[in-house]
This record gives C-alpha cells, structure tokens and sequence, in this order.
C-alpha cells in the first residue's frame, strides 16, 4: 500500500492487521485522487480514546471505520471528519460520487450541489455539508475535484512516502 501523502504521525503509529476486516469488495478506486482500498491488510489506529480500521485512503487522507461507533471517517493528520453512519452507507455514497466522477470526465458536464448532495442524504440523512460527502460534493461542483491525472502527477514528482 501507498499511504497518503504528508501524514506522518499517523503513519508511525499504524498496527497492520493482516488480514480485511472491512469488506471493501464494492467500493470503486480513482487514479486521479489516489483512491485506493486495502483488501490484503488493513491498520489499526488509535486517537482520542478511540480505535479506527484503516480500510483506504486517498492522496492525502485515510478512511477509518470507527470501531466504538461503526462510523465512517476521512483521517487527516490535524483532522478527523464525518463521512457516514454506517460503513454500508459509505459504500454506497462512495459508489454514486465515483461513478458520478467517472460519468463527468466523459461527458465534461456540470453538477449542481444542491441536486447532488440530496442524493447522498438520501442513503445517509446523517451527512452534511460540512462532512465528506459536503466537501467532495462541493470540490465536484466548483471543478475542484480532480478529473484528470494532473493532481496525482504532482503528487509524484513530490518525495515518494514509500510503503507502509
């Protein structure tokens, strides 16, 4: 696995767990965002009183099943922030922003994020604004989020973080 760029505290305090414990058969990767899930091995993490299963990342970020709660979170190092109620949920929510993405670079429409976040409160009603789902929804709708592989290639001409 590649982790994610810049998070260095995380990625020394990461416990491999040699086998998947969050069954991540239906989530789909992205190149261009360095979307990638963990099938082989997954990380155990610990942060203020609670455990997290590392099941993938993007570029710059980790996704965490909390295991106190069941919830889904995006783990930064300064930040942790709401994805999902339920990892059931994330799965499909990451399902229906990806294939939007895919749906996107063919045909270069534009999205409204009004229309489009109402979608992801329909499978979550938990999700806001300010969670995940809000940002990457917003990043979509402004054309911040990566179409193309310009981001990623970036990304690589930086130092290489090696693998965990």
């Amino acid at each position: 696995m590649k982790p994610p760029y810049g998070l260095e505290t995380i990625k020394k305090r990461l416990i491999e767990i040699q086998r998947e414990l969050v069954d991540v058969k239906s989530c789909l990767p992205y190149r261009n965002n360095g979307i990638e899930f963990f099938t082989e091995s997954q990380y155990l993490y610990k942060r203020d009183g609670r455990s997290y299963i590392l099941f993938g990342c993007t570029i710059v970020q980790f996704y965490g099943l909390c295991q106190q709660t069941g919830e889904v979170f995006v783990i930064e190092e300064d930040d942790i922030l709401y994805c999902n109620k339920t990892i059931k949920a994330f799965m499909q929510c990451q399902r229906l922003f990806i294939e939007k993405v895919m749906d996107l670079i063919d045909t270069r429409d534009e999205i409204e994020y009004e229309n489009f976040i109402k979608k992801f409160m329909e499978i979550d009603a938990t999700i806001t604004e300010e969670s995940n789902w809000g940002v990457c929804v917003y990043e979509l709708s402004e054309q911040f989020y990566p179409l193309t592989d310009e981001r990623i290639k970036l990304f690589e001409t930086l130092e290489a973080p090696g693998d965990i």
